[in-house]
């Protein structure tokens, strides 16, 4: 493993921290050196994580996105290692030992890089939603970069015990925490076809959420509103948050009745029984999805991974019963799918037949495969029929 200062001292040199002091200096900021160092250490990392990020515009662009950075006591800060005031000033614990607190500062400063006008990151302020999904991804690329700079890996495993008040739960994940924010954020990356990293790009993207959205429709052919399972998340991590920082508060809501909790200026009426259902309904849902929004190659490639990532037996045996019958299914639409072109003589009966069996088939992915063969045919056909005016 490579210390923080063994880091320091490969990055002294090098043109990029030229260009963070520089840019920090015609703003009229001047930070500690230290911090310096860190932002360049977590630029240079993160260019070395193979995302398509533009690394000069982050640079040129955080001086406007942090105001000032500051360590201050583990009181201070309410026992979080690090967060971000709403003037945009980077806080971090000062009783952290160094290799923490840079993982740690790396995990605000990610926060800082993707903040834009709609929010942070996946996070949305008009819809007050995407904070579950932001703090998993922010807390996955803050320990890639990490890794990349310390020269360290860590593999995935199981975890028991890391979610607030649901001790029955296993987590699969790589991180020391937000491990089951990133573990659903898999399922949800599995269940609509979007790569991990993908997600990681998306996430720097200024019109990320929008994106985001976009993606969730394709897969999902219209028929789901991603506002709804990021609205049920968002009061998952309202209630983890306020275990993590309030050791009193899981008394109250191991109650039967429903307790207020309050996070981004938004009220939940919830428990720990609730949040178990929310959680059970969440994971249900990506099962489904996973089935419903992907083809065969994609499902066994995949589902060993998506099978770990679920929290319980009973949620896993229900993903076998959905495999079991899934390949099935799958043969059968495709025949039915076959059939189109099978039985069509010409393309307007062919066009006909298309719409017809479109609505037959109940797998997203065989959709899309039929929309683009179709498509094709049109396009052809369109030009055909050009050529012959």
């Amino acid at each position: 493993m490579k210390r923080r200062d063994e880091r320091f001292a490969e990055i002294a040199d090098t043109d990029m921290l030229e260009k963070v002091i520089r840019s920090f200096e015609n703003k009229n900021k001047i930070l500690d050196d230290e911090y310096y160092l860190l932002i360049t250490d977590y630029l240079i990392s993160l260019g070395e994580c193979n995302l398509n990020i533009d690394i000069d515009k982050i640079v040129t662009e955080l001086p406007n996105k942090i105001k000032n950075i500051r360590k201050v006591s583990n009181s201070e800060i309410g026992g979080v290692y690090g967060k971000t005031t709403p003037d945009n000033t980077i806080l971090i614990n000062g009783d952290l030992d160094k290799e923490k607190s840079k993982l740690y500062f790396f995990h605000e400063l990610t926060h800082a890089v993707q903040r834009n006008n709609h929010g942070t990151g996946l996070y949305n302020s008009k819809n007050k939603n995407g904070d579950f999904f932001n703090e998993g991804l922010t807390q996955s690329i803050a320990e890639m970069v990490y890794q990349v700079s310390s020269d360290t890996t860590k593999e995935f495993e199981f975890q028991n015990g890391k979610i607030p008040g649901q001790q029955n739960r296993m987590v699969y994940s790589s991180l020391e925490l937000y491990q089951m924010n990133e573990s659903y954020l898999q399922l949800f990356c599995l269940s609509t076809g979007i790569s991990f990293l993908r997600m990681m790009e998306l996430s720097f993207n200024e019109n990320n959420r929008e994106i985001l959205e976009n993606y969730f429709k394709v897969a999902n052919d219209n028929q789901e509103d991603i506002n709804s399972i990021l609205d049920e998340l968002e009061e998952i991590y309202s209630v983890n948050y306020l275990l993590w920082t309030n050791p009193n508060a899981y008394q109250l809501l191991s109650q039967n009745g429903l307790c207020e909790v309050e996070n981004n200026d938004k009220i939940y009426h919830t428990n720990l029984q609730r949040v178990s259902q929310l959680m059970d309904n969440y994971e249900e849902k990506m099962i489904q999805m996973f089935f419903k929004n992907n083809n065969e190659q994609f499902v066994q490639s995949h589902a060993n991974a998506f099978y770990n990532m679920l929290t319980t037996n009973k949620l896993k045996n229900i993903f076998k019963e959905y495999q079991l019958n899934w390949l099935n299914d799958m043969k059968n639409q495709r025949e039915i799918m076959a059939s189109v072109f099978s039985n069509s003589n010409t393309d307007d009966e062919l066009f006909q037949n298309a719409e017809k069996v479109r609505k037959i088939i109940t797998n997203n992915a065989l959709k899309r495969e039929l929309d683009e063969a179709i498509g094709q045919i049109k396009n052809e056909y369109e030009n055909n029929a050009g050529k012959s005016k």
